[in-house]
């Protein structure tokens, strides 16, 4: 399984909508090491402060064994607190699950700001708010073949009508916890291939995290399928240096390789795309990405993320992004596998976005899941919901 830690920043409205980045303040996993983020923003004061977090070793996807290198040992130390509304975030004893080996992450935390506007600064190379790329390379390992299936449409059905809403997690048990306080879940994915301990009832999709994680694959897809999984979810942020960070043209060889020969088993995602707004990331990723595909890549829907300012301006900001992402991603459903505001009222952002996800304007939108189910997010313990978890997994 895969984790990410938050980078908690705010991002205030701006003067038009057009000139705010719908910024990826974003998690990140493997070793990291801070960098400077710059904001170019008016009456802002932004004091970041990080810390060393212990991630302790979980199940991940035997795939890791493609990895080139191996991660060092783990620093300890104490998470720091989070600057929301939200409950102070914190790691559960079985949660932030990593490849095998201990692994420290940098978790940077907004300890003070005031509303303005914010952008990033950075170039192509430099996402904004994010940290750098892992330690460990991972080279793509699959490319495709002129066997490669031809894209065709999925014989598998859209996704029963109901509840969208997905629980994303590293910690099966507090998912399970989860489903005894709501009927609201009904599908689950841990950035990995397989569901490692959840209880019967809920779907599991498999993801295939990016290269380097190929091996038990198909095994597992197939797994997941049979058990109940309708949809398979591509390459987690391929536009990220931190994350699978792999081109537009190698991103389409590998789904065309690995993704492509489950179309009539399956509906099949695009790669889970950051909501960057620089050039080579983002929606920009996804154009470059179908560009590569030349028709090819099997695609029923598209993965999105997104990370920002709470409140209702906030929320507008993430509303009027998935409308874009809907519109980049050639009109097919969306899902947004990630998202969470990160700064603000967090509460009053979920009263505003959950009501639109599920009315007829965003019909589009097939599925979502907040970042994420583990103490300090949706929960405030593992027998309790944080008050942004409770209105998620409650709110109408």
């Amino acid at each position: 399984m895969f984790t990410k830690h938050a980078v908690i920043a705010l991002a205030a409205a701006a003067a038009s909508v057009g000139e705010v980045a719908a910024a990826n303040f974003h998690r990140q996993y493997h070793h990291v090491i801070p960098r400077d983020i710059k904001y170019a923003a008016t009456e802002t004061v932004v004091v970041v402060a990080y810390e060393t977090v212990t991630v302790t070793a979980g199940e991940e996807p035997e795939a890791t064994q493609e990895a080139t290198s191996s991660p060092a040992p783990a620093a300890t130390s104490s998470p720091a607190p989070a600057a929301t509304s939200s409950p102070a975030v914190q790691a559960p004893d079985n949660a932030f699950a990593q490849p095998p080996a201990q692994q420290s992450t940098t978790l940077a935390t907004q300890t003070s700001s005031s509303s303005s506007t914010s952008s990033s600064s950075s170039s192509s190379s430099t996402p904004v708010a994010e940290l750098p790329e892992p330690t460990t390379a991972i080279v793509p390992t699959l490319l495709p073949s002129s066997s490669a299936a031809a894209p065709s449409s999925s014989a598998a059905p859209v996704p029963a009508h109901g509840s969208k809403r997905g629980a994303a997690f590293n910690d099966a048990g507090l998912v399970n916890a989860l489903v005894g306080m709501t009927n609201k879940i009904s599908w689950s994915y841990n950035w990995g291939a397989s569901e490692s301990g959840l209880n019967p009832g809920i779907e599991f999709v498999p993801m295939l995290w990016g290269p380097g994680h190929t091996a038990g694959w198909t095994e597992n897809a197939e797994k997941g399928i049979a058990n109940g999984a309708t949809a398979l979810l591509s390459c987690n942020e391929p536009d990220i240096d931190s994350q699978s960070n792999i081109s537009p043209a190698v991103a389409a060889a590998f789904h065309k390789t690995n993704m492509n020969p489950f179309a009539s088993k399956a509906r099949i995602s695009s790669p889970a795309i950051s909501s960057s707004q620089n050039a080579n990331q983002g929606l920009d990723y996804l154009k470059q990405f179908f560009a590569a595909c030349g028709g090819e890549c099997v695609v029923d829907f598209c993965a999105i993320h997104w990370y920002g300012p709470g409140g209702d301006s906030g929320a507008q900001l993430f509303l009027d992004h998935v409308k874009n992402a809907h519109e980049g991603c050639q009109n097919k459903p969306i899902w947004i596998t990630e998202f969470n505001a990160e700064g603000g009222d967090v509460d009053q952002f979920y009263r505003t976005v959950i009501p639109a996800l599920e009315s007829d304007e965003f019909s589009f939108v097939e599925r979502y899941s907040p970042f994420f189910v583990a103490t300090g997010y949706i929960m405030q313990s593992s027998s309790a919901l944080s008050s942004w978890g409770q209105i998620f997994a409650t709110l109408d």
